[in-house]
């Protein structure tokens, strides 16, 4: 009974319980959120995890939080930007990924050219472009 009252105030130990019962991988949570798993671990004994931190969990792991924290509707506003941002993002760079492969695709047919002009300017182009990227 005791542990169950203290979890009911710790918002850490709620978000990982959600998170456990829905299977998501800790390992891709922490990275879809930019962060190391140690630094998720953290959040999660943080008994006053930010609202705009659980906002973010449940839309990677898609749960609607507001139904465990009444409060987070407060935050309403945050919650739909991060989930008009977010599906901006994934698509975003869904298109960088299916670029980068088109661009592997024309390097790999412009490398069997014998055309050392355009060989030359494929590669100053990868440097300037491709190597920042990474």
């Amino acid at each position: 009974m005791l542990r169950l009252e203290i979890m009911k105030n710790h918002r850490g130990q709620i978000v990982r319980s959600i998170i456990k019962q829905s299977g998501y991988s800790l390992a891709t949570l922490a990275k879809r959120l930019c962060v190391s798993r140690t630094t998720l671990y953290n959040q999660f004994d943080n008994q006053n995890m930010s609202y705009d931190f659980i906002i973010n969990v449940g839309y990677i792991i898609g749960f609607d939080f507001s139904i465990i924290f009444p409060n987070i509707l407060e935050k309403q506003d945050v919650k739909i930007n991060y989930y008009e941002f977010a599906s901006v993002k994934d698509e975003y760079i869904s298109l960088l990924e299916k670029y980068n492969e088109l661009l592997a695709l024309v390097a790999k047919v412009l490398v069997g050219s014998n055309n050392m002009y355009i060989q030359k300017k494929l590669a100053r182009f990868i440097e300037k472009n491709i190597t920042n990227v990474y």
